[in-house]
């Protein structure tokens, strides 16, 4: 028998886990349930004699030059830039327009960027205080056109009801920044005595040490100091989710919040993942193409894209080689902005819930009384429904035949039983 046919069940999730060359390379999947590195801590056996200090991402990317392409276009290196009396500088490669200042301010009286990569951008005045549009006002930002959301770029409103001298708070820089520390960490001290910022930071950026930890004994000794990373979703989910209340999925206006990853995860048929299982953590998903370590037909071998195969939605500007995650990671979350017509609703984030409700039903219908958090079952699972799956495409104003909500479901709940 050729290895490559042979396989064994995994042990976790019952899917198959192959025999090349007569080797079992893993007693579960090797790509989705494999365990996560140890984590090894330098500073276990002299605690007290260990001091380990921020070293900055360049030092890191001096030896780990493999990875720097990758870092310098991810989100996570841009969330926040430092202005210095212009523009903010991001890479050519991911071709975004040039930022202008908010109305009525100019670079000079501006010293921080938030953001400003991907969805949308804040900024802090050089009194460390984020900018509103007025006294009394709300807080600004700029939202970058979107091409998913199909959102073209203007300034706007962040929060009604925000005050005048906003103060950039620690429950806020902590995950734009490398080594954030509140005003009571740190005795007091704000990042370049700037009054309205509440702490300090070593890196401004989610930079290497974010994650990884201060490098600075792995600097001195690259073996004796190894970091390693816990990419579970508990440790990404400080910042793409809430601690506080893990399983919450709020919702906004008939959209999800963004940046509540964590929540969906454990709303998902995939509660059990790490981030990296799926997530090349390094490089950014979209301005690379290794953001992704795992299709889902590398685990799922017994499916196919169901009649969506080479299929390409386009609307407008924007144009999407359909792929599982077009329907099971449909843009119904909203960081800053987002289109609703008459049969579907847009936003400028994918969920993580992977389940589809085939059913004649719509988004909205799925809401908690009030409308501020999606339902979940008995078994905490949530799922999309078929006005934002198939209508999303299939809602005659793009590339591809118009659908009506019952002959959406119809067609959905076979969709994979077509070869």
């Amino acid at each position: 028998m050729d290895g490559n046919d042979l396989k064994l069940a995994c042990a976790v999730c019952d899917r198959p886990a192959r025999i090349i060359a007569g080797l079992i390379l893993a007693v579960v999947c090797t790509t989705c349930c494999a365990p996560e590195p140890p984590i090894i801590d330098p500073c276990e056996a002299n605690p007290s004699e260990c001091i380990r200090t921020y070293v900055g991402s360049q030092t890191c990317l001096t030896c780990h030059s493999n990875f720097a392409p990758w870092h310098n276009l991810h989100g996570h290196s841009q969330a926040l830039q430092l202005v210095e009396g212009e523009a903010p500088s991001y890479p050519p490669e991911a071709g975004l327009e040039e930022l202008i200042p908010p109305p009525a301010w100019s670079w000079a009286d501006i010293r921080l960027a938030i953001g400003g990569y991907a969805k949308a951008a804040n900024f802090v005045a050089t009194s460390g205080y984020v900018i509103t549009d007025g006294p009394g006002g709300p807080v600004v930002q700029y939202v970058l056109p979107h091409q998913v959301s199909l959102a073209p770029g203007a300034y706007g409103p962040l929060a009604s009801g925000a005050v005048a001298s906003t103060p950039y708070r620690y429950d806020c820089f902590r995950c734009h920044t490398t080594g954030p520390q509140s005003l009571a960490e740190n005795g007091g001290v704000r990042q370049e005595n700037r009054p309205g910022i509440e702490g300090t930071w070593a890196e401004a950026g989610v930079q290497c040490e974010a994650c990884h930890g201060p490098g600075s004994l792995h600097v001195q000794s690259p073996e004796a100091g190894y970091i390693s990373i816990d990419g579970s979703i508990e440790f990404c989910g400080g910042c793409h989710g809430n601690a506080a209340d893990a399983a919450a999925l709020p919702v906004a206006d008939g959209f999800l919040t963004g940046n509540r990853q964590w929540a969906e995860v454990l709303a998902s048929p995939h509660d059990y993942f790490s981030c990296t299982v799926c997530h090349e953590t390094h490089a950014s998903v979209i301005h690379s193409n290794d953001g992704l370590r795992n299709a889902c037909l590398n685990c799922h071998t017994d499916l196919n894209m169901a009649r969506h195969t080479d299929n390409v939605l386009v609307q407008g500007d924007y144009a999407e080689t359909l792929s599982c995650q077009s329907c099971h990671m449909p843009p119904v979350a909203r960081n800053a902005s987002s289109t609703t017509t008459a049969q579907t609703r847009i936003g400028d984030t994918r969920v993580h819930t992977m389940y589809i409700n085939t059913g004649p039903t719509r988004f909205s219908t799925l809401l908690e009384p009030g409308g501020n958090e999606l339902k979940v079952d008995a078994q905490g699972k949530a799922a999309m429904t078929v006005d934002v799956v198939c209508l999303r495409c299939h809602d005659g104003g793009g590339s591809a035949f118009a659908l009506s909500l019952d002959a959406a479901a119809a067609i959905a709940q076979g969709i994979h039983d077509a070869p």
